[in-house]
């Protein structure tokens, strides 16, 4: 009961998260932003109107734009490419869909350097350049990393512990489900259990 920080939803998880903890890589829990990352709370909306260097807020309620001296923390990620994902599930109350699936992210997109976010989400990665953010993003959407991620949800709050069982991966490439269940060597039931708890998901970025 106490082999990991938190009781894994699905006992039939733990053989995957034993089968993945054997190739020792780190999680990706190390490149997942604090909560408010950039120090504006859920109720900040920002101005209307573009100011000439401002920078690009997202809310809950669409976008607006904040002056860069307004930034009080987050400056070096603001400068990044990076991955915005809100901090609540798409779940009602955590259960699953009538399908018996879960979607689990309710918003999954690439912020540009100039984007920031308001407390309403986190952000994951810091890149030089788009395409590493874009294949984490995809990496995200994927079943593999969604079902890892649901092992230790509690609640419909994410945060950065909640991806303690994802392993990182190179993101100078794409992955996909089938490479993903391909690299772990999973089994036939193993990629069933994926498939029958997590749904399909598409990018949702503008």
């Amino acid at each position: 009961m106490d082999e990991f920080p938190v009781l894994v939803r699905y006992n039939e998880a733990v053989n995957v998260i034993h089968k993945i903890q054997t190739k020792n890589e780190q999680p990706v829990i190390g490149i997942v932003s604090a909560i408010n990352p950039f120090g504006f709370p859920t109720s900040f909306r920002g101005q209307e109107k573009r100011m000439t260097g401002a920078l690009r807020v997202h809310s809950s309620k669409g976008l607006g734009y904040v002056p860069q001296s307004d930034l009080s923390q987050g400056h070096a990620l603001a400068r990044k490419f990076k991955v915005m994902v809100s901090q609540t599930t798409s779940e009602h109350a955590g259960e699953p869909g009538k399908d018996g699936r879960f979607k689990l992210l309710s918003t999954v997109k690439v912020l540009a350097p100039g984007e920031i976010c308001t407390f309403s989400y986190i952000t994951i990665g810091a890149f030089e350049n788009e395409a590493e953010a874009i294949h984490l993003r995809n990496y995200l959407l994927t079943k593999f990393a969604r079902f890892l991620i649901l092992q230790a949800v509690s609640s419909i709050h994410l945060s950065r512990e909640k991806f303690m069982f994802l392993p990182l991966q190179d993101f100078s490439v794409s992955w996909t489900d089938k490479a993903l269940y391909t690299k772990y060597s999973f089994k036939a039931d193993e990629i069933a259990l994926i498939e029958s708890l997590i749904r399909p998901m598409e990018a949702n970025d503008e």
